[in-house]
């Protein structure tokens, strides 16, 4: 029998059908006395090589129907034939009545999705958009979303309903995420046209992860997690991260213009963070609490509560808001640094040594992160030593500590410090690649764009077989040539995936070739070598690792390359 559909070699190949370890059926015999392989009774089991019974593997249904927000699209069945102007607005009992200047086209009875405008004067305060309206008659229609206490003011237009192409259409990526702040957490997040979207495993809850500002993905994109965060790769455009903290409210209210928010535990957030809060619920969401808003301030109005509480602001009347269906606040999506990179600089300061920790009070801000590695330049009167090599741990902008063992001193003006400078072209962000794996705690990817000096500004450099490799535990730092490696240049190659493997061995896989990565550790000293130029990876999903095996697909169907200990 042919191994592969009607076509040939990429096509998906023949299952055969069948146990490998199945010898027969015999409900006679008693079970202890049936040979391996034989069945007395079966139900949802295969049989293994050795005829051991294994129960068949099935899906994890983790949310029926997959839905990335309730009624993402509504199209009605009936819709107006015009648009209508009302000749007056009524409350009867809550109901906010819209009297039409003319009869309308809708079903008495049914419900429509309706444009309105001119809602001035409405109690409580209503903002034009879309509603859901109930159809009274033929000139009439009613909102019942909340309990009305007066009319509007004027007249009220019902527009047309219209298709909303913001809305989500599509599902162009998904990942796995573990949050760090919680041992039992895990999620799948999918990256939709218009937000991302998060699944707790554990209860199904889904919730709203926003992007930037007027940001839409239009393309299929890759998600990994790394570093504790989240990536969203864009093939030519800014890539997105997301040091995703989610975290259930416990309760909310709004006074004087500002949302305080609890969390059941702590949120580990910052002020000045985006925010998305999703699923509060309830007859008391007036205006609603839903929605992206940045962190104004932690704890209570008094400063109280900071690791449980934030706020944000939001115009309205004080209320309390119902807390049901678990709500959710998790951080927004945010670019990678784009545009020009700010190379190193010595760094002038002012120490001070205490029981082997110094002190650094910088003369401007600094740009350091913690765990970043600084070299004494100039010890001027200090204790230290020229060429001596510290790791930092950063207070803030202009303040940092380093751990010596010098005598203490106190004060000692004019030290300056070197940031690790690049030991090629220069540093430079994020080159905006389609995909990247992590490797010995570096991102790396294909390095086909080029960084522009305007912000999410890149130029293709027309090479599809080279990659480039992150600073160790730093996304946002590239240092060009010795952290970048091209394979079979010039020829007709390109990289399909890469692939991180034992002793500190990155596979790549061109089209036509695979190659090994060693020693990036020390990218000074990492080399390359063929593995072979016979065979190519075609799909870059296809690589797998089997024990000591690496899986993948060829031209010539399923490879495997096989590594032996020495």
């Amino acid at each position: 029998m042919s191994r592969y559909a009607t076509y040939g070699s990429l096509d998906d190949r023949i299952d055969q059908a069948g146990d490998v370890g199945f010898v027969g059926f015999n409900n006679r015999l008693r079970p202890d006395q049936l040979q391996a392989g034989m069945l007395a009774d079966a139900q949802n089991i295969r049989m293994d090589r050795n005829g051991q019974a294994q129960v068949r593997r099935g899906v994890d249904l983790v949310n029926a129907p997959l839905s990335v927000g309730p009624n993402a699209m509504t199209i009605p069945f009936f819709i107006l034939d015009a648009t209508k102007t009302t000749n007056s607005t009524a409350v009867s009992s809550g109901e906010l009545l819209l009297n039409f200047e003319s009869a309308h086209t809708l079903a008495a009875g049914t419900t429509a999705q309706v444009k309105l405008s001119g809602l001035s004067g409405v109690v409580p305060t209503s903002a034009d958009g879309r509603y859901t309206a109930t159809v009274v008659d033929t000139d009439t229609i009613k909102l019942t979303d909340k309990t009305y206490t007066n009319a509007a003011s004027g007249n009220v237009t019902v527009e047309i309903p219209t298709l909303d192409d913001t809305a989500v259409n599509n599902i162009y990526g998904s990942t796995d995420f573990s949050d760090p702040n919680n041992a039992s957490s895990q999620y799948i997040v999918l990256g939709s046209n218009a937000k991302a979207v998060g699944i707790d495993i554990a209860n199904g809850t889904t919730f709203d992860i926003g992007y930037p500002s007027s940001l839409t993905i239009t393309q299929g994109v890759d998600m990994i997690q790394a570093f504790n965060k989240v990536f969203i790769f864009r093939a030519g455009n800014t890539a997105l991260e997301n040091d995703l903290k989610i975290s259930t409210i416990s309760a909310a209210a709004l006074a004087s213009n500002v949302v305080t928010v609890t969390t059941s535990a702590s949120h580990n957030l910052s002020s000045g963070d985006k925010i998305t809060i999703s699923n509060l619920t309830g007859s008391d969401l007036d205006p609603t609490p839903n929605g992206s808003f940045t962190i104004s301030g932690l704890g209570a109005a008094d400063g109280s509560d900071t690791a449980t509480k934030f706020r944000f602001a939001l115009t309205g009347g004080d209320t309390t808001f119902t807390v049901t269906s678990n709500p959710i606040v998790a951080t927004d999506f945010t670019k990678v640094s784009s545009g020009t990179y700010t190379q190193p600089v010595q760094i002038s300061s002012t120490v001070t040594t205490s029981a082997g920790k110094m002190t650094v009070v910088a003369g401007s801000a600094h740009n350091l992160s913690t765990g970043d590695k600084v070299i004494v330049e100039d010890k001027a009167g200090s204790n230290l030593a020229n060429g001596e090599e510290y790791i930092v741990t950063v207070v803030d902008s202009t303040n940092f500590t380093i751990f010596v063992q010098h005598a203490n001193e106190s004060n000692t003006p004019n030290v300056i410090f070197q940031q690790r400078v690049s030991v090629g072209l220069g540093f430079t962000h994020m080159p905006a690649p389609p995909f990247a794996t992590y490797h010995q705690r570096r991102l790396v990817m294909p390095f086909q764009f080029s960084v522009d000096a305007s912000s999410d500004s890149f130029t293709t450099r027309n090479i599809q077989d080279e990659i480039i490799a992150s600073d160790i535990l730093d996304t946002d730092t590239y240092d060009q040539v010795y952290a970048q490696y091209r394979f079979n240049a010039g020829t007709s190659d390109f990289v399909v995936g890469l692939h991180s493997f034992a002793e500190d061995r990155l596979l790549v896989f061109n089209r036509n070739s695979i190659h090994i990565v060693s020693n990036t550790t020390d990218l000074k000293t990492a080399s390359t070598q063929v593995l072979t130029d016979e065979v190519g990876c075609v799909a870059r999903k296809s690589i797998e690792q089997v024990g000591n095996q690496v899986i993948f697909l060829s031209d010539n169907g399923v490879y495997g390359t096989q590594f032996l200990d020495e």
